[in-house]
C-alpha cells in the first residue's frame, strides 16, 4: 500500500429547501464510508454511480463495488479509480 497525500470520495445527495438537516448525519456518515473505502482499496478516488452518472462520466472501465452503508436501507454503487489523474486521459 502506497501513502496517499490525498484521498478523495465524491457523492452528491438532494437536499431540500430550508432543510439544513440535510448537511448532517447521512452526508458524512456516507462521505466517510466511501473515504475509507478509498484507503482500503488504495485508491485516490471513490466516485458514487449517481454523481459520474450527472456528471456523463463513463467509467464502466473502471472498477466498481456495491457499498452497503450503516444506517442506509439501499446500499450504494460506487467506482473506483486508483489514480485520479488518469481520469484525465
Amino acid at each position: 500500500m502506497r501513502d496517499r497525500d490525498l484521498t478523495i470520495a465524491l457523492w452528491c445527495t438532494c437536499i431540500a429547501a430550508g432543510k439544513p438537516e440535510g448537511l448532517g448525519g447521512d452526508t458524512i456518515n456516507v462521505a466517510s464510508r466511501l473515504e475509507g473505502l478509498a484507503k482500503e482499496l488504495d485508491a485516490e478516488l471513490v466516485i458514487s454511480e449517481d454523481l459520474a452518472s450527472r456528471a456523463g462520466l463513463d467509467l464502466s472501465d473502471r472498477d466498481h463495488q456495491i457499498v452497503q452503508i450503516r444506517g442506509r436501507a439501499a446500499p450504494l454503487g460506487s467506482w473506483i479509480i486508483s489514480e485520479a489523474e488518469s481520469l484525465g486521459r
